[in-house]
C-alpha cells in the first residue's frame, strides 16, 4: 500500500513555493502552517481586543448577479493556495485565524464558489466574503449544484473567523487568483507540449510524409534554438521508422512544417509565463488600505495572452493535420472534428476579446484574470485537439498494418488422441506416466488406465 503523502508546509523562514506545489495542493495534497511562521504573524496582528469585525455580506445561493463562469474545484483551490501563501509570507497583520481557516478550506474540501472575472480584485473578493461563511460552495456528492457555505462549513465544525477592513483589504490585493490559476495552465501546458511533437510524429508516419523540413542545418540557420530542440526531437522519434517518406509526392504542408516553430514557440510563451507566475506566487501580502495598493505583477496579463495564443496555434495546426490524416481513409471523426473546431473558435473569440482590452489598457488594472482564462480555454482545446489527432493517426496506423496474423495455435491445431487409445501416450494425456515391462514395452499409467 502506497504511503500518504506528506502535507506541504506553508510560512517557513525562507521557503520558495513553487508553481508544482500549488498543482499538488489543488489537486488533494494537505496542508500545514509552520509553526514558527504561524507565530510570526500573529505577532504581527492585533489583538482580540483590538480586532474589529467589518459587516459581514449577505449569502445567498442565487448565481443571477455574477457576470462569470463559476471556476472549477481544482481553479477555486489553487487560487486558496496562492492567497494562504501569500498571507503566510507577508507582513499584512492579518490574524493567524484566517489562515486556519483557508488550510480548513484545502483540507477538508470545501469549495468556495468563485467567478471568473476581468481582475484579481473582483474574484478574491469573493474568497474574503467566504472567511465570513458568505456565499456559496460546491455540493458535495451531486446533491446539488449549489449550497450555502454557511451549511457546508457547519457540517464540518469548521468556525468562520471574520474579517476586519484591513483583512480584507489584504486579501483582495494582488495577483494571488490569477497566480494560482496560472499554475495549473503553465505546468499543463509544459506536459501537453511535451506530447505534441510525439502526437505530430504520428500523423507523418501515418501519411508517409519526409522528414526534409525538420532538418537540424536548415532549422540553426534560422537561429529559433526553441525550433531546433523540437525538430530534434522529432526526428530521434522517427528514426529507422519504415512508413517515413514512403508516400510518392507527399510534401509536407504548413501545418507539418511549421510543428517545430509553432510547438517551440509555446515552450518560450510558457517559460515566460512561468517566470511572471513565480513572482507573484513568491510575493508577500502587505498591509494596504486598498487592493489598488498592490497590483499583480503587471507581466502576468500580456505573458499568459502570448501563451494562449501559441496554444492555439498549436491546436488549429493539430486540427487541421487530423483532418489530413482521416482523409483518403474509411475513418469517420467528422463528429469530434465539429465539436473540437467549435471549441476552439469559442477560444479564439476570448483571447481577441482579451487583446482588444489589453491593446486599450494604457492606464489602470489590467485584465489579468480574464489572461489566466482565457489561457484555460487554449489548453482545454489544444487538449482535445492533440487527442483528436493522436486518435486519427493510431486509427489510419492500424487499417495500414492491416489485420493481425493469426497465431500459430490457430492456424495449426493439435491432433486429436483417439478415445480408445491404450497407449502410453494416451496414459499420459490423461495424466498419468507410464511403466516398462521386461520387453521395453510401456503400460498405461494408473490414470490412463
Amino acid at each position: 500500500m502506497a504511503a500518504a503523502q506528506k502535507a506541504f508546509t506553508v510560512g517557513g523562514v525562507g521557503a520558495q513555493p513553487t508553481l508544482d506545489d500549488v498543482v499538488r495542493i489543488a489537486y488533494g495534497q494537505s496542508v500545514v502552517l509552520d509553526a514558527a511562521g504561524a507565530d510570526r504573524v500573529k505577532k504581527l496582528s492585533p489583538t482580540p481586543k483590538q480586532f474589529q469585525a467589518e459587516p459581514a455580506p449577505e449569502s445567498t445561493t442565487s448565481d443571477a448577479a455574477a457576470p462569470g463562469r463559476p471556476l472549477s474545484s481544482h481553479q477555486v483551490k489553487a487560487v486558496v493556495a496562492a492567497k494562504l501563501l501569500a498571507l503566510m509570507n507577508g507582513r499584512s497583520g492579518t490574524r493567524v485565524q484566517v489562515c486556519e481557516f483557508l488550510v480548513s478550506l484545502l483540507n477538508h474540501n470545501v469549495i468556495p464558489v468563485l467567478h471568473a472575472q476581468e481582475e484579481d480584485q473582483a474574484v478574491l473578493r469573493s474568497l474574503a466574503n467566504a472567511c465570513h461563511a458568505s456565499g456559496n460552495a460546491i455540493g458535495n456528492s451531486g446533491t446539488a449544484p449549489v449550497q450555502l457555505l454557511s451549511d457546508v462549513l457547519a457540517s464540518k465544525q469548521i468556525a468562520a473567523p471574520g474579517l476586519s477592513a484591513a483583512e480584507r483589504a489584504a486579501i483582495e490585493s494582488g495577483g494571488s487568483a490569477t497566480a494560482g490559476v496560472a499554475a495549473l495552465i503553465v505546468q499543463g501546458s509544459k506536459k501537453l507540449l511535451t506530447m505534441a511533437a510525439a502526437v505530430a510524429a504520428l500523423s507523418c508516419e501515418a501519411l508517409g510524409l519526409p522528414i526534409k523540413a525538420f532538418d537540424a542545418d536548415l532549422l540553426e540557420a534560422r537561429g529559433f534554438k526553441a525550433a531546433v530542440s523540437v525538430a530534434d526531437e522529432l526526428r530521434s522519434l522517427m528514426e529507422g521508422s519504415k512508413r517515413v517518406g514512403t508516400t510518392k509526392g507527399a510534401d509536407n504542408t504548413a501545418a507539418f512544417a511549421s510543428v517545430p516553430q509553432r510547438v517551440g514557440a509555446a515552450a518560450e510563451a510558457a517559460a515566460a509565463a512561468y517566470t511572471a507566475v513565480r513572482s507573484e506566487l513568491q510575493s508577500e501580502a502587505l498591509a494596504v488600505k486598498s487592493a489598488s495598493e498592490a497590483p499583480p505583477v503587471p507581466t502576468l496579463a500580456s505573458t499568459l495572452t502570448e501563451l494562449a495564443r501559441c496554444l492555439l496555434a498549436v491546436a488549429h495546426d493539430s486540427v487541421e493535420r487530423s483532418g489530413r490524416v482521416c482523409s483518403g481513409h474509411n475513418v469517420m471523426l467528422s463528429e469530434a472534428q465539429l465539436s473540437v473546431s467549435s471549441q476552439l473558435g469559442s477560444a479564439q473569440t476570448s483571447l481577441a476579446a482579451l487583446g482588444a482590452k489589453l491593446l486599450s489598457a494604457t492606464s489602470g488594472a489590467l485584465p489579468t484574470f480574464q489572461a489566466a482564462m482565457s489561457a484555460a480555454a487554449a489548453l482545454d482545446a489544444a487538449e482535445r485537439a492533440l487527442a483528436l489527432e493522436a486518435t486519427s493517426s493510431v486509427a489510419v496506423l492500424r487499417i495500414i498494418e492491416g489485420p493481425p496474423a493469426p497465431s500459430a495455435a490457430a492456424a495449426e491445431p493439435a491432433p486429436e488422441v483417439p478415445a480408445d487409445s491404450g497407449s502410453a501416450d494416451a496414459g499420459a494425456a490423461a495424466g498419468g506416466r507410464g511403466k516398462q515391462d521386461k520387453g521395453g514395452k510401456k503400460k498405461g499409467g494408473a490414470q490412463g488406465v
